[in-house]
């Protein structure tokens, strides 16, 4: 399977990119008007956080969405074999998440960050790579149902230094990371369903 997703990105990275991003909208259009749930779920998003919008607003954003949804996965196929070169030249931190990083390694402390499952939070994963001393860090990530591909796709995501940690372990692995000072990103849905809980992020409602 891991050799399957690095021959896919060695495709996907011959392929030029004004080419890519009409690929990637027309593969959106396609996930918009075939997977009929995914599309509920981000109109009825859409309109309880932007309410009074048009239904046609509400279809473009949600149709760009999907874009950018095929867009992430391009991403992990494409960058699974960067060597660490390549990845510090499509990918930059910025000054202040790298004073960020330094004032805090020389205050150790444990920390705890929320992020939203944003489509292109893949780049998170080589941010080690921007950074001269990157703290221990594991995200807290939903696997997926096949096994041999979250397999796979995990020793990917790790290669660079940040470790997953999945859903379905519990987090009893994420205290022994703050016990030692170690950083724990969790990501969040805008809909979490009945395990959610009903709160606000940017002002806008979220779950």
């Amino acid at each position: 399977m891991k050799w399957l997703i690095l021959g896919i990105g060695c495709v996907l990275n011959r392929i030029p990119e004004t080419i890519g991003n009409k690929i990637c909208r027309f593969l959106g259009w396609v996930v918009y008007h075939t997977l009929g749930n995914r599309r509920r779920i981000l109109l009825h998003n859409l309109s309880i956080v932007f309410p009074g919008k048009s239904d046609q607003w509400y279809r473009h954003i949600a149709k760009i969405n999907c874009g950018r949804w095929v867009e992430t996965a391009w991403l992990f196929f494409a960058a699974s074999g960067w060597s660490e070169t390549q990845i510090k030249r499509h990918i930059t931190l910025s000054q202040n998440l790298v004073r960020a990083i330094e004032n805090r390694n020389n205050n150790p402390h444990p920390t705890i960050v929320l992020l939203p499952h944003l489509n292109l939070m893949e780049t998170m994963l080589y941010m080690p790579c921007g950074s001269k001393e990157f703290p221990e860090t594991v995200l807290f990530y939903r696997s997926f149902r096949h096994k041999a591909l979250t397999k796979a796709m995990q020793a990917l995501r790790e290669r660079l230094g940040i470790h997953l940690v999945n859903r379905k372990e519990g987090v009893v692995p994420l205290e022994a990371v703050l016990d030692r000072n170690g950083v724990v990103c969790i990501f969040f849905d805008q809909s979490a369903g009945d395990a959610g809980c009903l709160t606000t992020f940017c002002e806008r409602l979220a779950s």
